[in-house]
Parts: structure tokens; sequence; C-alpha cells
């Protein structure tokens, strides 16, 4: 039962890892003047989102 917990908590970390990465990128984008639909692209491409899980992201991230 703890290894599964663990892998589990592991899981959680990387993801909000990964999901910290994206704001930055997102955050880079929009600070460079680099296009949102260029940033989307990226973010599809590079971490394996959708388009609408993207858009999601520079929707909420692009401040």
């Amino acid at each position: 039962m703890c290894v599964a917990i663990q892998e589990i908590r592991e899981e959680g970390r990387l993801e909000g890892l990964l999901e910290g990465e994206i704001i930055g990128l997102i955050r880079a984008g929009k600070r460079h003047n680099t296009p949102k639909e260029d940033t989307r692209r990226c973010i599809m491409e590079e971490y394996k989102k959708s388009g609408e899980e993207a858009d999601a992201l520079i929707e909420k991230y692009w401040k």
C-alpha cells in the first residue's frame, strides 16, 4: 500500500513540475510578444496537449 501511495505522490509531483514549465513558457511567450498561436503550437508539440488543453492553459496564464 505504501508503494502505491508513493507512486501516486510522485506522479502528482511530476505533473506539477510539468505544468510549471508550461506556465513559464506561456508567460515568456507573452513577455517576448510571441503570438498566442505559436505558443499554442509549442505546448501541443512539446507537451503533447490537445488544442483545447493548450487554449485553456493560455487563457488561464496569459496575464
